[in-house]
């Protein structure tokens, strides 16, 4: 058959039109960098996320600006009003507002009543003697005399007897700002030397597309600060488009040198132009399962296309198998049709074994490790398909293809048959136990952000944070959830008091103490009505009598006693807006309010599932979603691990039918993953999830190549198998090494881990594999 015929070329002509529009649809993917297809999107751990989506300062950015000769509140104030201008940010929180203005004391007064609880009143009543009384008179009196005499004038009118100093404390809770203290209206460090902004976007910190315009938006405000300010950024936004940064263009070197890589092993392997419909095959089948597997899931992780590279040398393999079967099929004067025939059996078999690999992966509860196991399989299915019906056309079957060589016939490499068995077998234990010893020895990193990249400058940058700050970032959040915000901070109040009965409420910060909910404002407000009828009376005389004596007059305090006849009612919180949304937001099915409690074994012993829901309440820290996530990558990782092992053995087992050539052809795998083990335990490096997911890839690669080379044997063509295993091996080792090159973690440790594993595989299957074979 030869490829010039009418439907070769027309087959060739529709392939082309296919794979190209598919090329054209992957150049259009919008890639997605959102570390949530990185995590369990099930359980509590997803569950966890979603809440610290919502936290404030998952949603906020943390600007910290410093002046040197100069002044951090005045550069900040210009820096806030230029970003205010971006468009892009919902909110600017520079300091407190109006809070500390003239009428801060008023609204500390009128709030009074509903926030004073039965505690409060017996400090208030303390305050009920000539004594005291006479000596809050004389303080407020000295404050007349000051230069803010004016503007206290009718707040001292109102409360001669300081009673906003008992809401006053209770403004302390509101310390999400850690080490901040206001200061002319800003937010200032302990040392005054940087000023903080609280910024706001709309845009979620973990897509791509909107951290893009966050930080352009952030540079661009960047360029109104006064000469020798200066301004640091903290936050997801930050992250996600150092990530992104950093993924475009590990796929911008990875892919390409990957593709040169199989070209050059193509151009001194191969030595024929039409090799290049081998090359040609991973190429369309990178490109057919990327538009497929964003088609079907709407859209690519920048992660998983990576992968690419990847998969660029593992779907040659079968391709190469073709190629070199007709070539020695051609050469030796042997009939090309029967011997792809007999290629085909192995062929069919190694692509459902690294299915089963992939198809394994698919068992994950990981969004991107599915989509990257569908990527694969997709891949991978193409490229059988290619290789199959398609190259051995293009090729030609006939056998003017390749020239025919006449070579003596090379004496085929067989041992003893009393030692073959006993070898595989001390071989076989030998790796079992190496594998058992290392397996049992190695360590998860279940910390997500061990998945991202970190620059060291974005790292230089949180650690000046946390020390200028303090560690109000990582702090543990307890969200209290009810279907209206009045319910959430109701059930709020009760986790306050809880933390305070069970001494954690000391470096905590919330909003209960000054929005403490309808219900706890409502019994607050009996209690202050309750208080004052037995006591207004005697009160406004004793205060009437005492003002005489030092000068006032006699209807100096009537607005006091207009404060106590007023009906109590149930107040919004003393503070802005801006700052009580530090501590309120909501989801799609209820209202949350955020209490900030330092993150302690205390803390979880104490908020326990069972705690949680006697509460209305759900406890998310960092050192609780770690270990929820390394339980949940452990179980995923023992899952996919055993459905990948079962499914490999029971295809192998299928093909060779014989348990000695089934283990003989499992070698190569059980040595490849052993290898990655032996080397994660001697380098003490821990394993975290896309160390994890590599171990069923080796598996199916590895098992592959031990297929193949018990089927060579079988049909009496070793050393052209050991070519072409060889041959293939490499290309893998081609897609997987140029991800050591790669600048992402998840990138650079599936490429090291693959690497190693899949080298020593493709070595004992060419090298040791012929020894044990038996005659």
């Amino acid at each position: 058959m030869s490829v010039s015929g009418r439907a070769p070329r027309l087959l060739l002509a529709g392939c082309a039109v296919f794979f190209g529009l598919c090329a054209l649809f992957v150049s259009r993917i919008a890639l997605r960098e959102d570390i949530a297809a990185m995590l369990p999107d099930e359980g509590r751990v997803a569950a966890d996320f979603d809440l610290l989506r919502l936290a404030p300062f998952s949603r906020r950015l943390v600007v910290t600006v410093s002046h040197p000769g100069g002044d951090p509140a005045v550069a900040s104030a210009i820096l806030a009003d230029a970003l205010r201008a971006e468009g892009v940010f919902a909110g600017v929180l520079d300091g407190p507002g109006g809070g500390l203005g003239p009428d801060f004391w008023n609204r500390l007064l009128d709030a009074a009543p509903s926030l004073l609880d039965e505690e409060d009143l017996r400090l208030l009543d303390q305050r009920l003697t000539p004594e005291r009384v006479g000596a809050e008179l004389d303080r407020g009196r000295a404050l007349l005399l000051g230069p803010a005499g004016p503007a206290l004038k009718g707040a001292l009118a109102r409360d001669p007897l300081g009673i906003r100093e008992l809401v006053l404390p209770k403004l302390s809770a509101l310390a999400p700002l850690g080490r901040a203290r206001i200061e002319s209206g800003s937010f200032l460090s302990p040392d005054g030397k940087h000023a903080l902004l609280l910024v706001s976007t709309d845009m979620p910190g973990t897509e791509a597309l909107g951290a893009e315009r966050v930080m352009a938006a952030w540079r661009s405000a960047l360029k109104s600060l006064p000469e020798g300010a200066q301004a640091m950024l903290v936050g997801g936004h930050v992250h996600t488009e150092a990530n992104a940064r950093a993924i475009k263009r590990d796929l911008r070197v990875i892919l390409p040198a990957s593709a040169a890589l199989l070209a050059l092993i193509f151009l001194f392997f191969l030595r024929t132009p039409r090799s290049a419909y081998v090359f040609l095959i991973p190429v369309c089948a990178v490109c057919a399962a990327g538009a497929a597997t964003a088609a079907v899931t709407g859209g690519v992780s920048g992660i998983v296309l990576g992968f690419g590279a990847v998969l660029l040398g593992i779907s040659v393999d079968f391709g190469l198998h073709v190629f070199f079967a007709l070539r020695h099929a051609a050469q030796t004067g042997g009939d090309a049709v029967l011997a792809l025939r007999k290629t085909a059996r192995p062929v069919i078999f190694g692509a459902l074994t690294s299915g089963a690999a992939f198809a394994a992966l698919g068992a994950a509860g990981i969004p991107g490790i599915r989509q990257l196991a569908l990527l694969s399989m997709l891949g991978l299915g193409v490229s059988l398909l290619l290789a199959l019906f398609v190259l051995p056309r293009c090729l030609g079957l006939s056998a003017g293809l390749f020239p025919r060589r006449e070579r003596s016939p090379k004496p085929a490499v067989r041992p003893s048959a009393g030692c073959s068995t006993t070898l595989l077998i001390v071989t076989w234990l030998a790796v079992l136990a190496a594998g058992l010893w290392a397996g049992t020895r190695i360590r998860l990193d279940s910390d997500p952000r061990s998945l991202g990249y970190l620059p060291a400058t974005l790292r230089e940058d949180e650690e000046n944070t946390r020390r200028i700050w303090g560690g109000m970032r990582e702090a543990a959040l307890i969200f209290a959830h009810g279907d209206t915000p009045d319910l959430a901070l109701d059930a709020n109040r009760v986790v306050w008091e809880q933390l305070r009965r069970e001494h954690l409420a000391g470096n905590a910060a919330s909003i209960a103490p000054v929005l403490p909910g309808p219900q706890a404002q409502t019994r607050n407000a009996a209690r202050w009505k309750d208080f004052w009828e037995t006591r207004a009376a005697r009160t406004l005389s004793l205060v009437e009598s005492e003002g005489r004596k030092r000068g006032f007059s006699a209807a100096a305090f009537a607005p006091f006693a207009a404060y106590l006849e007023r009906e109590p009612v149930l107040a919004a919180a003393p503070i802005p807006e801006n700052m009580s949304a530090l501590f309120m937001t909501e989801n799609a099915s209820s209202a949350l309010v955020a209490t900030f409690v330092p993150d302690t074994p205390e803390l979880a012993q104490v908020f326990t599932p069972e705690t949680e829901a006697g509460l209305s309440a759900r406890l998310v820290s960092g050192s609780r979603f770690r270990a929820e996530l390394e339980h949940a990558l452990g179980s995923d990782a023992k899952r996919f691990t055993a459905f990948s092992l079962i499914l490999v053995v029971l295809l192998t087992a299928v093909l060779l039918r014989r348990a000695s050539r089934t283990a003989l052809a499992l070698l190569p795998a059980g040595a490849g993953v052993t290898a990655v083990l032996l080397a994660a335990q001697a380098a003490g490096q821990p394993l975290h999830l896309f160390h994890l997911a590599a171990f069923p890839l080796i598996m199916g690669l590895s098992a592959d190549y031990g297929i193949f080379m018990v089927c060579g044997r079988d049909a009496d063509t070793t050393e052209t198998t050991r070519r072409a295993v060889f041959v293939s091996g490499l290309t893998t080792l081609a897609g997987f090494g140029v991800l050591i090159l790669a600048r992402h973690p998840a990138l650079h440790a599936l490429g090291l881990t693959v690497f190693s594993g899949i080298a020593v595989a493709m070595l004992t299957a060419v090298f040791l594999l012929p020894g044990l074979e038996r005659p």
